[in-house]
């Protein structure tokens, strides 16, 4: 049963729930008709999975940084980090492996796909530092991430 927990956690601080966010990659794929082209949709596969994992890869960042404000959430608490079922040192492993990964997946893309996934990259450490703490400014980051989604979509193909 311990191992079922352990491995629940592993998969609740990726985030999965909030993948769905990323199917706008899918949008430039669906209003150009490309549907029925398979090498188009592979690609933007690909660039899906891409955002994946940087997306989760930033959501674990943020989940270190703020692991002592969550502790004192009553939602946020349960989340693996702030609770303990992942230690925060692993989850600074783990944070730059999946953005890693994620890069790697879309190294083939066009270069203004991987340029958007890179931006939505940079952008979402900076929100995690910094920007999130800004009035008016966080929210335009949040758009700014989803804007990013769609132009790799319509650059992928």
């Amino acid at each position: 049963m311990p191992a079922i927990k352990l491995s629940w956690a592993y998969l609740t601080v990726l985030r999965p729930l909030q993948w769905t966010k990323n199917l706008l990659v899918f949008a430039a794929l669906v209003f150009a008709r490309q549907l029925g082209d398979p090498a188009q949709v592979r690609r933007t596969l690909i660039m899906f999975v891409a955002f994946c994992l940087v997306s989760s890869a930033l959501y674990v960042f943020n989940d270190v940084l703020a692991r002592k404000a969550d502790r004192r959430h009553p939602r946020k608490r349960r989340r693996p980090i702030a609770s303990g079922a992942i230690h925060w040192e692993l989850g600074t492993i783990l944070a730059p492996a999946l953005a890693a990964a994620g890069l790697l997946a879309a190294r083939g893309a066009a270069p203004a796909a991987l340029a958007c996934l890179l931006g939505y990259l940079v952008l979402g450490v900076a929100y995690s530092v910094a920007l999130k703490r800004v009035v008016i400014v966080d929210v335009l980051v949040i758009a700014g991430g989803f804007v990013l989604r769609s132009a790799a979509g319509g650059y992928v193909i």
